[in-house]
């Protein structure tokens, strides 16, 4: 997001990504409110006219949540069904194993989408594949 130019910074597209990629961070603070994780739930769903500044103040304490989460994760705790009840008030129960899935999708969904938008916008890409971050390169032989 920062790549963007200054001059395309008022572009509505970069102001989409940025909202984009905060929706992306609330929910999984929704989550984690949801698993018992946090004592508040996000006040929004989508937030809309996010400063590019305020995305480490959101970002930061709500990663450092969903890290001790992912630690303190067990094989036995993935399976443990949960209640809860949606935005529109409906009552629902998941394995914690299926959320974990979704939101694992979800990130990388809205991720394309603000790649494209930083794109278009004139700003740097990088690539969202998963395995460009995890392959390793062996020696030729």
């Amino acid at each position: 997001l920062e790549s963007v130019p200054p001059e395309n910074r008022n572009d509505e597209r970069f102001q989409k990504a940025i909202d984009k990629f905060a929706h992306a961070v609330v929910c999984r603070k929704l989550w984690l409110y949801r698993f018992g994780h946090s004592d508040l739930p996000p006040s929004t769903y989508f937030p809309a006219g996010t400063g590019l500044e305020q995305l480490p103040e959101m970002m930061d304490p709500i990663y450092a949540m969903w890290d001790q989460f992912m630690l303190e994760l067990t094989d036995a705790r993935l399976a443990e069904v949960f209640e809860y009840h949606s935005s529109e008030g409906d009552h629902y129960q998941n394995r914690i194993e299926d959320i974990v899935i979704q939101l694992h999708g979800h990130m990388m969904y809205h991720r394309g989408q603000v790649v494209t938008l930083i794109a278009q916008c004139g700003g740097d890409v990088v690539d969202t594949d998963y395995v460009y971050w995890t392959r390793q390169l062996l020696a030729s032989e």
